[in-house]
């Protein structure tokens, strides 16, 4: 028996893998799917891992022999019908061509047209007739086309199904919601949004629609996701009065390049007085990679090395209006990084803290790094790299589980366009599959 694993971006895909390479008799005994490459868990791929197995012994029953003459005769008596006797000569074209004669002057050797019916084609070869030219229907290691095609028809019916109870096993039952209300559901849960929430939304839909049934369904689910996605808290600013505002979260973010974003923002857009703190002094070439954003639009950074620095650093630009403060990338399993993490901010004491999250790592990370930084502390969160998530559902399956509201999404590379207000409005039509 030969057990193999096949990997493709969908389930059709691995089942052509299969017949190709193991046959078409191979039998799938697994199916499920999986995340492929990345780094550290992101940038993965979704794709569909079939657990095939074929035995290379294993073969077709093959086809019965014919049965003799008598039992032909013997047969068709008790048919009722009146066989030849032995010996007789043959009384008809045909019976004068299945005896071994030649064929009547005038004929064709065969149907109209000069085509040889079944049964014949051996006769006029010199050779006993096959199974596939008698259109006998019996199995055998050299099947006929017709027996192949039924069998990979037999196959498509059997990957139809297959496909159907994926679907089945990746989008459970909606007991409970209407037909009407179903597609937003199924919506919800292609997008990301964990099953058990998605219907708890979709029951807020359908009592709405059953109190205004003449409302859209999807205008429905746009306001209740609103509402669920809650108002944006982003950074405030008051006329006189400082603000320090420090970003953190896990390695590969994006918390650098943010930074950048909102610093020329409130800088070049806003006409506030911006200074920068780096204390990412782990990461190779951060510092420059600040520095050089800091040059092109004109403000000041500060590099510390120690949270001993911080308030030197602080009492440095204290004619400031905005303080933007990036922390070092640290992993929320590392109990010492977390530590450091945390003395840095208790020598900044920021006036707001954001957690920033990446639309591209899976929900369960997510909540991971949230739990991890909840005892540090932080009040909003900022989620980065919406052009590149394949499933943003994350974004309200973390919101839920943090119970902190949204602040700013990136939506790129590009400084400082590429990042907005979290508008709940569009982000709601995102999770419903608008992606425009």
């Amino acid at each position: 028996m030969q057990v193999k694993k096949f990997l493709a971006r969908t389930l059709a895909d691995a089942v052509a893998q299969v017949r190709a390479e193991l046959g078409p008799d191979a039998i799938i005994l697994q199916t499920q799917r999986v995340k492929v490459g990345g780094i550290f868990g992101l940038f993965a791929q979704r794709m569909v891992e079939v657990t095939a197995a074929a035995d290379p012994g294993l073969r077709l029953r093959p086809a019965a022999p014919p049965p003799p003459a008598e039992t032909r005769q013997e047969a068709a008596r008790d048919l009722g019908a009146s066989p030849q006797p032995p010996g007789a000569g043959p009384e008809t074209p045909a019976a004068r061509r299945d005896a071994g004669g030649p064929p009547a002057p005038g004929e064709t050797g065969g149907r109209a047209g000069g085509l040889a019916a079944p049964g014949e084609m051996g006769a006029l070869a010199g050779r006993p007739a096959t199974p596939r030219e008698t259109g006998a229907q019996a199995w055998g290691p050299a099947a006929p086309a017709g027996e192949l095609a039924d069998l990979v028809a037999r196959m498509d019916r059997m990957d139809g199904l297959l496909t159907q109870v994926l679907e089945r096993l990746e989008t459970p039952p909606r007991s409970g919601l209407l037909p009407e209300v179903q597609p937003v559901y199924t919506g919800l849960v292609q997008s990301g949004v964990e099953p058990d929430l998605a219907t708890s939304i979709c029951r807020r839909v359908q009592s709405r629609w059953r109190r205004s049934p003449e409302t859209p369904v999807l205008d429905l689910a746009e306001e209740v996701l609103t509402q669920c996605l809650g108002v944006p808290e982003t950074i405030r600013v008051a006329p006189g009065e400082r603000r320090v505002v420090a970003l953190m979260g896990p390695t590969g973010v994006g918390k650098t390049t943010t930074l950048a974003k909102l610093a020329a923002f409130w800088a070049l857009r806003r006409g506030l007085k911006v200074a920068l703190i780096t204390a990412d002094t782990y990461r190779i070439a951060a510092v420059e990679q600040l520095r050089t954003y800091c040059e092109i639009i004109g403000l000041p950074l500060e590099v510390v090395e120690r949270p001993e620095e911080v308030p030197r650093a602080l009492d440095r630009h204290r004619d400031a209006d905005l303080i933007l403060v990036d922390t070092a990338g640290r992993s929320h399993r590392n109990r010492e990084q977390m530590e450091e993490l945390a003395a840095y901010l208790d020598a900044l004491r920021p006036d707001e803290r954001y957690l920033v999250l990446s639309l591209t790592a899976s929900t369960r990370d997510a909540r991971a790094v949230v739990d991890s930084y909840r005892p540090i502390g932080f009040h909003k969160l900022l989620f980065t790299k919406l052009d590149e998530a394949t499933a943003p559902g994350v974004l309200l399956n973390t919101l839920v589980h943090a119970g902190r509201p949204l602040s700013y999404i990136t939506t790129g590379q590009n400084v400082p366009d590429d990042i907005e207000v979290a508008s709940p409005e569009r982000l709601s039509r995102i999770l419903l599959g608008d992606r425009s």
